[in-house]
């Protein structure tokens, strides 16, 4: 041995045991942090997946841009890929609407669209179709035909291939032909049409820089530049205010994470080197300085660290993988090419970071003890830094002597009190900070709502309604769960607000019981000329408010009885959009029938579901052949439906995955901090046995004061995270949907119950290990 610093693998080598503990805590908490980090980086790369499908890979869309600007924006050494998006006005072919677009097949691909049969088109006269389009037409590939002369002069082409399916045309009932720049460049003639110049830059960094550059150099005003807020918010570089706010909530989130890890970690750290106080007396005594000391214990953690922190990087990493696997696994089809065995250097680099800087800060203040007491004092092992100075004895005339003790124990010591309350307190305010995403993902996801149909049936022609017998008869076809109708009336424009009374049947009022905000569903059932509002209306309509509504037969007063958070309908720029039972709406209008019946399926729906809706609605269309504009269009939503739920579930799956792992940081943190606890007064339960204190009071001491730290703890937990709770919510949730906070009851008691029940759980070992000890060693503390 040729320096004392060699001391550290020789006594690694004769206690492996209590080294393995301390090497197990730091891969734990290396491995969360680094799992809850990484599901994170994982979660963000799935929805920036998800954006890039459903809306396409750029970063901004110009309008109005002259094709030389745009050639010199895309000489630009920051742009990645760029060009021309061209969508004539559509024409029509076998009676179907047909939408007309065009681009560059680079670009193409960047917007989604990908060739699933055939080929993109070469030549002018060539097209790529929906492959709905082919079947409901009895088309193939290679066909030549002609569009009806709709919304312009017929168009002539060739079917060369088909395209992938894009939800937002099945959900429609619309179909499209896509052709490349010089073949929609043919269909222009006499047609309107609009050209968007898309961009997207090669690096996330250069994408703000980026856009107020081009602005300056090209004078573009900010209504001509389209930010792709969903793709860009994902980089973090939206510049979007909610978009910042949230960035603001993750950071204070992983802070949290990070202290939780740092809490962890040192309290692992503090019960290694508190139990070794004779040691460091020992080293003491042969003459060892207080710096070389200090020099000891930092050369051990950074032992201790290499151990560890690897093992944890790798079991986090496959924790992260697992998910992935599970995420690809249950949604193949939209999260199939989610990496599943990269690496995510953001979860990695946490816990790198926790692991090596907090064993390191842990490391500080047991050294400096150690080294500061007397060596005849270390070597006994009384630490008299330890001992609290006792001001008054413990009350024992109205509790039993040994809960007393454990009582007084517990208050004490003001730091150490401190000290364990923060960390029970830091779990439980991480815990509910998260659960916040829970209601943030139920409000984002709003295709999933108990209302979301399945397929649509519209009849979109003013003044034309639906048979008042289809209802009835689609809700009877086999795989329809439920079918529900909606009137719908667009109110003559009064002083440039245009209004649009929609009526809602029971079922559906149901439904918006979850999302009111402010007064009563039952008032708008059951009285008249009563009606809902959205949270978001632009005129700031409130319960009690009165409208007046300008109708054929002359104004009519209705009451706002309720408002709701959000509706599944989208208003015009100058309007806003009434709800009212169907019985108000017959007294404003004057009664008319459903203009859509909504559907949803069951397990046992399949094509020849829709099919026979599609065959009803054909009868329905023949027995009004007569009247002009009677086309009733049938959209399917189920693909969108499926991809939105597969979202959900993914984001569900990372979600909740954070809230386990938070558990378990909960779990891990509160036995440690037990562990060093009763540690830390060994000395004391070895002088309380030796005066005669029976094992069962010993247990029933320790338990006391446990749950006088549990208490405490839980007690600034709930104080301090409540109110965070609240501001996230608000920040998330009730700015943007109007929701208000209400108490998190479920998540308070499972954090509350798991820490309590952890904490007397945790006690069992250490007061085992102390009945079974010797008294002379435990006085000792060894």
């Amino acid at each position: 041995m040729k320096s004392y610093l060699d001391l550290v693998s020789q006594y690694a080598r004769v206690h492996r045991r209590k080294n393995r503990i301390t090497v197990l805590c730091i891969t734990i908490a290396v491995c969360l942090v680094t799992a809850i980090f990484g599901m994170a980086d994982m979660a963000i790369r799935a929805e920036v997946d998800r954006a890039i499908r459903e809306d396409g890979n750029f970063h901004i869309a110009i309008k109005d841009l002259d094709e030389a600007a745009g050639q010199m924006i895309g000489l630009r050494p920051d742009v990645a890929v760029s060009g021309w998006l061209t969508a004539a006005s559509s024409a029509a072919l076998g009676g179907r609407e047909l939408m007309l677009q065009g681009s560059s097949e680079a670009l193409s691909a960047e917007m989604g669209l990908t060739v699933s049969e055939g080929h993109f088109p070469q030549t002018a006269d060539e097209a790529l179709v929906d492959r709905q389009l082919l079947d409901a037409l009895g088309l193939s590939i290679g066909d030549t035909v002609t569009t009806e002369a709709v919304g312009g002069p017929p168009v002539t082409f060739t079917i060369c291939g088909t395209f992938n399916d894009f939800s937002a045309l099945k959900s429609r009932d619309r179909h499209a032909a896509f052709f490349n720049e010089a073949g929609i460049k043919q269909c222009l003639e006499n047609r309107d049409s609009r050209t968007v110049y898309y961009l997207q830059f090669k690096n996330a960094l250069d994408i703000r820089p980026g856009i107020e550059d081009i602005q300056t150099t090209y004078g573009l005003s900010p209504g001509q530049i389209q930010e792709n807020q969903r793709l860009l918010g994902l980089y973090g570089v939206s510049g979007d205010p909610y978009a910042y706010a949230l960035y603001g909530i993750a950071l204070v989130l992983f802070l949290l994470v990070l202290i939780a890890g740092t809490i962890m970690i040192s309290s692992s750290f503090n019960i290694s080197i508190l139990e070794r106080t004779q040691f460091f007396g020992l080293l003491r005594c042969l003459g060892a300085s207080k710096k070389q000391v200090r020099r000891y214990v930092r050369r051990e953690s950074l032992g201790f660290s290499l151990r560890g922190i690897p093992m944890g990087l790798l079991a986090g990493t496959v924790i992260i993988w697992i998910s992935c696997a599970v995420v690809g696994h249950f949604n193949p089809t939209f999260y199939g090419n989610l990496p599943l065995f990269q690496l995510s250097p953001i979860g990695l680099a946490a816990g790198v970071i926790v692991g090596f800087l907090t064993v390191f800060l842990a490391a500080m203040s047991p050294c400096k003890k150690a080294s500061k007491v007397s060596p005849l004092n270390a070597v006994t092992g009384n630490m008299e830094s330890n001992l609290p100075k006792v001001h008054r004895a413990a009350k024992t005339s109205r509790l039993p002597v040994d809960i007393a003790m454990g009582t007084s124990h517990a208050f004490g010591n003001r730091k150490n009190m401190a000290l364990m309350a923060a960390s029970f307190a830091i779990s439980i305010i991480l815990f509910l900070s998260f659960t916040v995403f829970i209601d943030f993902m139920s409000h984002a996801m709003r295709p999933l709502k108990p209302s979301t149909p399945d397929i649509t049936v519209a009849l979109e022609e003013n003044g034309l309604y639906l048979p008042d017998d289809l209802a009835a008869k689609l809700n009877e076809v086999p795989g329809i769960e439920r079918a529900f109708g909606r009137k719908y009336a667009p109110l003559p424009e009064k002083n440039g607000l245009a209004i649009s009374l929609i009526s809602y049947e029971d079922q559906q009022f149901d439904w918006s019981e979850a999302v009111l905000v402010d007064g009563s569903i039952d008032s708008v059932r059951e009285n008249p000329d009563t009606v809902l509002v959205s949270y978001d209306n632009r005129q700031n309509w409130k319960t009690g408010d009165t409208i007046t509504l300008p109708a054929a037969g002359g104004d009519k007063t209705v009451t706002v009885g309720g408002v709701l958070s959000s509706l599944p309908f989208n208003a015009e720029e100058n309007g806003e959009i009434l709800i009212s039972s169907e019985d108000t709406f017959d007294r404003i209008t004057g009664g008319q029938g459903y203009t859509v019946i909504d559907l949803q399926v069951n397990e046992a729906a399949s094509d020849d579901t829709l099919g026979t809706v599609n065959a009803l609605v054909a009868a329905a269309e023949s027995a009004h052949s007569g009247t002009p504009g009677y086309d009733i269009t049938v959209a399917d939503s189920r693909q969108g439906n499926q991809e939105a739920r597969s979202a959900f579930y993914t984001m569900s799956t990372f979600v909740y995955g954070f809230l386990f792992i938070i558990a378990l940081i909960t779990i891990f943190n509160i036995i440690n901090s037990m562990n060093i606890s009763v540690s830390s007064r060994i000395n004391q339960y070895g002088v309380m046995r030796a005066v005669g204190m029976s094992g069962r009071q010993l247990v029933r001491m320790v338990a006391s004061e446990s749950a006088a730290y549990a208490l405490v703890g839980c007690a600034a937990g709930a104080v301090l995270g409540l109110p965070l709770h609240a501001f996230l919510y608000d920040q998330m949730i009730t700015t943007r949907w109007g929701d208000a906070w209400s108490l998190p009851w479920l998540p308070l008691v499972i954090i509350i119950g798991l820490s309590l029940a952890t904490t007397f759980l945790s006690i069992i070992g250490p007061t085992k290990k102390i009945r079974r000890m010797d008294i002379v060693d435990v006085i000792n503390g060894e």
